[in-house]
């Protein structure tokens, strides 16, 4: 199969994710039902495969496992799942039956999707499958997820942290002033399927009030990962909350900042 964007081949190569996950605490959180429903809106390390290759006539290949960063958002049965890391894997859908758990990301063409059955309210493990236009093709390794408490995690002093508060209240007010590389900002995020945050983005969220470090992934650069790119944080405003994934030279220029 030949594609005729850049963006286009790289996603149908599904270089997944590499992240090296130092996350916060994962001890069990407050467990909540509403009718009888358990409430996943949270932080989650999902653990799927760094990569995966298809096809009709040959044997299907899939990386080995690895951790990942993202926040679901629940509604009812309903699920909005947003992650980070250098994959397609970042605005997908869901939705959940009692136990019963399903992720996807992508269209009927190709679809990443993870089924998987609610061990507690904060782990739940099933099978990742790649589905090209509805025919699954299914690791035969476990995906699994862990709910971060957050809530007994201290935020995060660091200079990176504080830097990231600053640059995401500048960006909401719409001028970004610490040091920074438009061009390298819009190219980081290109590279990993997504885009630097707008003012749009943030606005409602009111300001930053608390940032924890969750870990790192690496940067996927054309044919090769660069490990441990960038540093990974939950960020918790007045009105909601983040997982950012940003990066600095080692001059002190911004020139990573993706939000999901």
């Amino acid at each position: 199969m030949s594609f005729g964007s850049h963006q286009a081949s790289r996603f149908l190569a599904l270089i997944l994710v590499a992240t090296t996950a130092h996350a916060g605490s994962t001890s069990a959180p407050e467990t909540v039902r509403v009718n009888g429903q358990y409430v996943l809106s949270g932080v989650w390390m999902i653990t799927r495969p760094q990569s995966a290759s298809v096809a009709t006539f040959r044997d299907d290949k899939f990386g080995p496992m690895e951790p990942g960063f993202c926040r679901i958002e629940q509604s009812q049965d309903k699920l909005g799942v947003h992650c980070v890391g250098p994959s397609p894997l970042w605005e997908g859908t869901g939705h959940v039956d009692g136990t019963n758990l399903h992720l996807a990301w992508g269209s009927f063409l190709l679809r990443l999707v993870i089924d998987g059955t609610l061990r507690s309210p904060t782990e739940f493990t099933g099978i990742f499958s790649v589905k090209v236009s509805g025919i699954a093709y299914s690791d035969p390794d476990s995906a699994s997820g862990t709910k971060l408490n957050l809530a007994d995690a201290s935020p995060d002093t660091s200079a990176q942290a504080a830097l990231l508060a600053r640059a995401l209240s500048q960006i909401e007010g719409g001028q970004l002033s610490e040091p920074h590389d438009d061009a390298a900002l819009a190219r980081n995020a290109e590279d990993e399927f997504a885009a630097p945050p707008t003012p749009d983005d943030l606005r409602g969220l009111g300001s930053p009030q608390m940032v924890f470090y969750l870990g790192h992934t690496n940067k996927w650069d054309g044919l090769r990962s660069r490990p441990d790119y960038f540093k990974v944080y939950d960020v918790e405003f007045a009105n909601g909350e983040r997982v950012c994934e940003v990066h600095q030279t080692d001059g002190g220029v911004l020139d990573g900042l993706i939000c999901a």
